[in-house]
């Protein structure tokens, strides 16, 4: 059965849609500000992660930092609190905006969107907050003013080793001059809040940086340009508008993307079918790179990726992180169990599902409620339509590599070899420094050689070299290590396999 929308429907819905992404929401909560982030304190809260190079490049001394809100109205107050792990830390007093670690939280608790609020601090306020490397905290405005006491409700961190972190609770000033004529607005379910956090850090070299979830550059001075977010019970809305598809408590794109993907699709079984081998997000989604790859992160309970796929098989990819957690996979809406993404930084790791009727499904991962960290995503891919077999020795991150993609070796001769159908096939690598020259056969015809190493590009590339033209039905693929390389630059002669992708 296909969907039948009017033309009116859609206008009507166009016509509500704001022109900007929808808010993030802040649950209410009263945690005490000592520094030591809690996980009861901060159960049930959003986490953003600052990942992104903000004005300029990113810190190399801040491995990772994450931040989230709350607010009471019992107390008037927005609480945030940013971790950070931070491998060179200069913890002292502030002596000025590059000179010592810290972390920029601004605030609109109006939703003004002023601009030149630069050292102005009227309607949105930045408050500094840092370490003064002795057990005690400091706070100043923006631009190093010192703040009268009782303007801020409560502030402080906390230091373990790399591990820093920051609690502050905030008056939601709606005008203000330290010191001198102010406005506090009541908070309330479904006020709109200008809020962001930029963590500042500089190194043992003097190295100045600064990370952030976004690179809305002068948010300091435009407070348009700071995340909305709206003040919720629990996390939830408390009443869904129309036409928000999502659920985020906001009709936006989001949520016209969503009814387009639906637009004269069959939806009685499956809704929201993506595009078969694409994946398709929902709920807060980060990105970044496994090496070079790009990777898809999210810690927000409920977000999910899923797509749509023909066959009896299908394999999700992804990497561990010490901050990583679980995940739930659903084959055509039944649960396949909880998987987990914690281990060491940036080591593959694949969950193979098989045994499956030979028609169309839908997979999807969804991170784990109540979410416990990050799942992070690479990519949906077949696994092995055929047997595989390896000759010699390979590496895999120290662990078996049957149970692995991305797999190498350096050992001439040494060979992978798998059979597969379709009428053409994909060999995917990644290119190192010392990478060689394969030498591929399709059903024991002869080999061509293809040079793995890509001069210029930064290590870990994504490589792929296609076989077009086959003949309908099963086939043989052989990638053999030469044990050399083409003499332009190669430090070693190594191969590696990802994985190879059949196609008609």
């Amino acid at each position: 059965m296909k969907l039948k929308i009017s033309y009116l429907a859609v206008l009507l819905f166009i016509s509500s849609i704001s022109l900007a992404y929808g808010p993030h929401l802040i649950p209410q909560g009263q945690p005490v500000v000592d520094g030591v982030v809690g996980s009861a304190e901060w159960d049930g809260v959003v986490w953003q992660t600052a990942d992104k190079a903000y004005n300029g490049s990113a810190p190399t001394d801040i491995l990772y930092a994450k931040w989230a809100a709350t607010w009471s109205p019992a107390t008037n107050l927005i609480y945030v609190a940013v971790v950070t792990f931070d491998s060179e830390r200069i913890l002292n007093s502030w002596t000025g905006a590059d000179q010592q670690d810290y972390v920029a939280i601004c605030v609109d608790a109006g939703d003004s969107n002023a601009i030149g609020q630069l050292g102005v601090n009227d309607k949105m306020q930045q408050w500094n907050i840092g370490a003064n490397g002795s057990g005690g905290a400091w706070v100043v405005l923006g631009n190093g003013t010192a703040i009268p006491a009782g303007e801020i409700a409560a502030y402080a961190v906390s230091v373990s080793g790399a591990s820093v972190s920051y609690e502050v609770a905030v008056k939601p000033y709606t005008s203000y001059v330290p010191g001198g004529s102010q406005t506090i607005k009541t908070l309330a379910i479904d006020n709109l809040v200008g809020l962001d956090v930029v963590v500042c850090s500089r190194n043992s070299a003097g190295v100045f940086a600064m990370l952030a979830n976004d690179q809305n550059v002068d948010k300091f001075d435009n407070a348009g340009k700071l995340i909305d977010h709206k003040l919720s019970l629990n996390g939830e809305c408390v009443e869904l508008e129309a036409g928000d598809l999502d659920q985020d408590c906001h009709v936006n794109f989001a949520d016209f993307a969503i009814l387009a993907e639906s637009w004269l699709v069959d939806t009685t079984t499956i809704p929201n079918t993506p595009t078969i081998g694409t994946p398709v997000f929902t709920g807060q989604w980060g990105g970044g790179w496994f090496f070079k790859w790009p990777r898809s992160y999210s810690g927000v309970a409920g977000s999910s990726v899923s797509t749509t796929f023909k066959g009896t098989s299908i394999r999700i990819w992804g990497n561990t992180y010490s901050n990583g957690g679980d995940g739930e996979i659903f084959i055509d809406g039944i649960s396949q169990g909880v998987r987990s993404f914690l281990g060491y930084n940036n080591e593959q790791i694949s969950y193979d599902f098989d045994g499956l009727t030979d028609t169309d499904h839908v997979i999807q991962l969804k991170v784990a409620t109540p979410a416990n960290g990050n799942v992070l995503f690479l990519a949906f891919l077949p696994t092995n339509p055929g047997t595989w077999e390896i000759t010699g020795s390979w590496g895999s991150s120290g662990e078996n590599p049957y149970t692995k993609i991305f797999i190498w070796t350096n050992g001439a001769g040494n060979t992978w070899s798998s059979t597969f159908t379709g009428t053409e096939v994909t060999f995917v690598a990644s290119s190192w420094p010392d990478s060689g020259i394969a030498g591929i056969s399709i059903d024991g015809g002869a080999e061509e050689m293809v040079d793995l190493y890509q001069p210029g590009t930064p290590n870990g590339s994504k490589f792929e070299w296609t076989k077009t033209g086959l003949s309908a039905g099963s086939h043989s693929i052989v990638i053999r290590c030469t044990g050399t390389n083409s003499g332009t630059g190669s430090t070693g002669n190594a191969i590696s396999v990802v994985e190879i992708i059949p196609s008609n």
